[in-house]
């Protein structure tokens, strides 16, 4: 646990017999909802101000929980942690003070991932995933002056089933400072140490160096040098891989918006955008509500009903026996904190969980992150986050409902807090939080090299004080 301002000599970690050291891959291996790796280290804001979690991963199947990676304890409030499946942060994400969406998605399957986390009081937090970026949040974590704080390898605690994930954890260091993301990259690039062909030559001129040893400023200044122009040797090549984005994130764009030009259009008022999405990048919204139905069908929740207990009095002649047939049966309304509405909730949340694919397509649109929904051929086009909370709504919920007077409605319902919005006007169905905002999105067709092709636009009443303000490229406007 390297460069770390302790007030004590450090300890030794704790590694229960619960936890197991794999020879093969060269490190600890911890099971669904079992022991962690404990350390006594105060890592919460009023220790340090700024900290860096790092840590190598590798998880042999998805995981079937939130899968806390490293974590404080004590739990001061929204304490500070590194996560790989917390949907309610984005999946690989850090614990701020909110629910968020870190945008990076699912942690990949049976392969060794580098996973950061850093928190800084003043400044913008991030969390990187193979040396990639995810969305800058802020952070409010609770901070105590406990000289008894101890950090968490493997879990949130020791047999928690819904934070304790079955992974591989290795090289874990805390850094008392916020890293930059060009030293992030340096960690990445350099590979996991204690697997095969970890690069050490050029970052410490020799053996493989210990942590005193790592010179980032050399290192950084190594990849500036040799980041444009020809290799020399596999190490080097190692040294200058790219950061690789996790394929398939339902929270990224396969690709970023072409950069057209926006098109004024006198017969809609509006400005449309291009956002370099095919429809067909877009999921069938009615083809998965289906497959999502049948998830919570197959969650096997229970819930029971609960009637109300009838009185003799109630019947017509006091005295008689109560008939059943003598009136309907009433039925107790539940209050939404009731169990068996908490277990609705999370068979919605588990299924959610189960889905391989995600309801929507998330892009970024002149400065505007947005969510794309399709059902048949209507393009629906919304802020990507919920407005209560910040989830990400393109892994919520999507489907339809028949409206008498209205017609078929289409909705998306928040993953965490299950607020139901209109997709067409953005009103809330269900829950109370402010509206959604949505836009007016459209497909043109046309012919390309590779045959017919359906974009995607968007149409925006004005473009916004970023689209006009000067770059460094030297255009006048």
């Amino acid at each position: 646990l390297p460069r770390v301002a302790a007030a004590r000599p450090p300890e030794a970690a704790r590694v229960p017999s619960g936890v197991r050291f794999d020879e093969d891959e060269k490190a600890f291996f911890f099971s669904e909802g079992g022991d962690v790796i404990s350390t006594p280290l105060a890592t919460n804001p009023w220790a340090l101000r700024s900290v860096t979690y790092s840590a190598w991963v590798k998880v042999p199947t998805e995981p079937k929980n939130l899968a806390w990676l490293l974590c404080q304890s004590p739990d001061y409030g929204w304490s500070r942690a590194l996560t790989l499946n917390d949907y309610r942060l984005g999946h690989v994400s850090i614990a701020t003070s909110r629910y968020w969406d870190s945008g990076l998605g699912k942690v990949p399957v049976g392969e060794w991932c580098h996973v950061v986390g850093v928190w800084c009081c003043d400044a913008e937090c991030n969390v990187y995933l193979n040396g990639v970026r995810g969305e800058g949040t802020t952070a409010n974590n609770g901070k105590s002056a406990d000289s008894g704080e101890t950090l968490f390898i493997g879990g949130r605690s020791p047999k928690d089933t819904a934070h304790n994930a079955a992974n591989y954890v290795s090289d874990v260091a805390i850094w008392g400072r916020a890293l930059s993301e060009a030293e992030v990259q340096v960690l990445y690039r350099c590979g996991r140490p204690s697997g095969p062909g970890f690069f050490s030559d050029c970052l410490a001129g020799g053996e493989r160096p210990g942590e005193e040893d790592f010179d980032f400023d050399r290192a950084v200044s190594v990849c500036s040098a040799t980041g444009g122009g020809s290799t020399a040797g596999n190490r080097t090549e190692q040294l200058l891989r790219s950061p690789q984005r996790v394929p398939n994130s339902p929270s990224c764009p396969a690709s970023p918006a072409r950069e057209l030009p926006p098109i004024w259009e006198e017969a809609t008022g509006l400005f449309w955008c291009s956002t370099g999405l095919s429809a067909y990048d877009i999921p069938d919204g009615d083809e998965w509500q289906q497959t999502f139905r049948e998830a919570v069908k197959s969650s096997q929740v229970t819930v029971q009903r609960r009637s109300l207990q009838r009185n003799t009095s109630d019947t017509p002649t006091p005295g008689a026996e109560p008939s059943t047939a003598s009136r309907p049966r009433r039925t107790l309304a539940r209050h939404p904190s009731d169990p068996d509405q908490r277990a609705v909730r999370a068979a919605h949340t588990e299924a959610l969980i189960r889905m391989t694919s995600r309801p929507g397509t998330q892009a970024r649109v002149q400065g505007r992150l947005m969510a794309f929904f399709r059902f048949g051929g209507a393009i629906f086009a919304t802020d990507a986050r919920c407005p209560h909370q910040g989830a990400s709504l393109c892994e919520g919920e999507i489907g339809d409902i028949e409206d008498m007077v209205l017609g078929k409605r289409y909705y998306v319902r928040c993953k965490v807090h299950k607020f139901q919005f209109d997709l067409t006007t953005g009103n809330v169905l269900e829950g109370h939080c402010p509206p959604l905002r949505t836009y007016s999105a459209r497909i043109r067709h046309s012919v390309g090299e590779s045959g017919g092709l359906a974009e995607v636009e968007v149409g925006f009443n004005d473009l916004g004080e970023a689209y006009f303000c000067p770059d460094d490229s030297g255009e006048d406007f």
